[in-house]
């Protein structure tokens, strides 16, 4: 039920591979070192408006725009027709797939996106997947906090969601994201998901009872 197939189209990512032979889809988050140490070949074939910064260990693909400020400390790899705008940062083990955009002030690390994937705006990115066309609104982080919070039951439907504190949209932020004991925070709420949405736009993230940021 939670496999990579089940939550994601596969045929959305250069990289499906990395899922293979996984017991459930954020499995995939533990291999993204020895993915990328056995696949990574460094070549830059981007174009750059600015000065950015580039570690030795990083692909770029054609057509994508490096904006001023950015850092891309690497190992990662990053597709093509992208935007890392202004301020971006790319931290370890990163893999981002074609058309997508890691925008201004955003901060990514141990993670997946899937083709068109979008942050737009001061997002943090800690081992996460965001699927096919996941768009995380400003300002949503995702990452492997655990929060020890208390939980209200709130059910739109037939869909049962578990809310730690009441938030004025909290679906606004649920249009892209589908995880299984998940929690999402955006800028106004955390959010423990118990069921999967009817979508493959989703974002997900491996949760730990450690703090690591």
């Amino acid at each position: 039920m939670f496999t990579a197939a089940d939550l994601f189209n596969l045929s959305q990512t250069a990289h499906a591979a990395i899922f293979d032979g996984c017991n459930y889809a954020w499995d995939a988050l533990k291999r993204i070192q020895a993915y990328l140490e056995a696949n990574l070949r460094p070549g830059l074939h981007h174009r750059c408006a600015g000065s950015a910064f580039i570690g030795e260990r990083v692909f770029i693909g054609e057509g994508t725009l490096v904006e001023d400020g950015a850092m891309i400390k690497g190992p990662a790899i990053i597709g093509r027709n992208c935007e890392i705008r202004h301020n971006a940062y790319i931290r370890e083990q990163v893999i981002i797939g074609d058309n997508c955009i890691v925008g201004n002030s955003c901060e990514v690390k141990n993670s997946i996106l899937f083709n068109q994937a979008v942050a737009p705006h001061f997002n943090y990115i800690g081992d996460s997947i965001l699927g096919y066309q996941a768009h995380l609104g400003a300002g949503v982080k995702i990452s492997n906090v655990k929060l020890p919070r208390s939980v209200n039951y709130m059910r739109p439907g037939k869909k049962q969601f578990l809310i730690s504190n009441t938030s004025r949209s909290p679906w606004r932020a649920l249009k892209a994201v589908a995880a299984a004991s998940t929690t999402y925070r955006s800028a106004t709420s955390w959010l423990r998901i118990s069921q999967i949405l009817p979508t493959r736009r989703v974002a997900i993230f491996w949760c730990r009872d450690s703090r690591s940021r």
